[in-house]
């Protein structure tokens, strides 16, 4: 550990300094310019966000939207190679999954965004829906331009 996260940790029980409670207080939680597009993308599709930076088990989670918990994973800051900024230290390889973990056995499901996500298929899983029963559905073949359709609209 660096010794400004040992610092951090020992006077403020954080990590980082943008989880101290008067940044939290005047960002309105610790927005990052990824965080800020996907709280845009959000409210474009109105969607409500009903809490940043949600706090369980000292892990925070970037977005709290009903019972799914969005965490926003930059590759430049969220890995487990090298350390963002060469400022703090790389993540540790168990982070993500640990993160996941936590959320499951607190009755939240969580959903990592990555670069290389699409934002607006995440989008579109966070949707309310309407629910179609399996006894109101019928089984048929589905020609191949339609499958490719769905899989590239509906698939992440």
């Amino acid at each position: 550990m660096t010794k400004y996260k040992e610092t951090l940790m020992e006077k403020y029980g954080v990590e980082y300094a943008c989880q101290l409670p008067q940044c939290i207080n005047a960002n309105h939680g610790c927005n990052s310019g990824p965080n800020t597009n996907f709280e845009n993308l959000c409210n474009d599709n109105n969607l409500i966000i009903d809490n940043k930076e949600f706090v369980i088990n000292n892990f925070r989670y970037d977005f709290k939207i009903g019972n799914v918990l969005i965490e926003i994973n930059p590759s430049y800051s969220h890995n487990s190679t090298f350390g963002f900024k060469n400022t703090v230290d790389p993540l540790n390889k168990d982070y993500h999954y640990n993160k996941s973990k936590i959320a499951i056995n607190n009755g939240y499901r969580c959903i990592h965004v990555w670069d290389w996500d699409d934002p607006y298929k995440i989008i579109q899983l966070l949707k309310s829906k309407e629910k179609i029963f399996a006894r109101k559905c019928q089984i048929k073949e589905v020609p191949k331009e339609e499958t490719i359709y769905f899989i590239n609209k509906y698939h992440l």
